[in-house]
């Protein structure tokens, strides 16, 4: 039995608020990026993009590796390629990239002692800069239950 083209529509209430939701999102993703921004030393000469994944590795990971599958499953920001983000730091020398020990096809990723440093600095930067900002962590936190739960209603 073919499905009727009204219900195929959505309806502009449905619409409007996807878009809306979205506008939203930018607009609180711009200035998050800008504070980001602000962390990064000119010395450096880092992308937003590659300092976050430089500050997620320092803080998620640590000591530990991090296989690059898990950090492209994890592709939570935005803009470049991950693949090509890793390979730029890696050229920087800032992570260094290895086979796994027990899968030669799986590719891990771990901090190089200058990545540390640098993602160490950013790090403090982004926590002072944020901690500025009286209300935005906790408001963060209210949004991140709110969105898991819209999450929760997708397929």
């Amino acid at each position: 039995m073919p499905i009727e083209q009204n219900y195929l529509a959505p309806s502009h209430e449905t619409l409007e608020t996807y878009f809306t939701f979205l506008i939203k999102y930018t607009q609180l993703n711009r200035p998050l990026r800008d504070v980001i921004r602000h962390c990064i030393a000119k010395k450096y000469a880092l992308s937003t993009e590659k300092a976050l994944v430089l500050v997620y590795l320092h803080a998620k990971v640590s000591d530990r590796s991090c296989s690059i599958h898990h950090i492209i499953a994890n592709h939570w920001y935005g803009g470049l390629n991950p693949s090509y983000i890793l390979k730029k730091l890696s050229e920087h020398g800032l992570i260094e990239k290895k086979c796994h020990e027990e899968d030669r096809r799986k590719i891990v990723v771990t901090l190089s002692a200058l990545g540390r440093t640098v993602a160490y600095e950013i790090q403090c930067r982004m926590e002072y800069l944020l901690d500025q900002r009286p209300g935005l962590i906790q408001s963060l936190s209210h949004s991140i239950q709110s969105v898991e739960q819209l999450i929760n209603f997708l397929p």
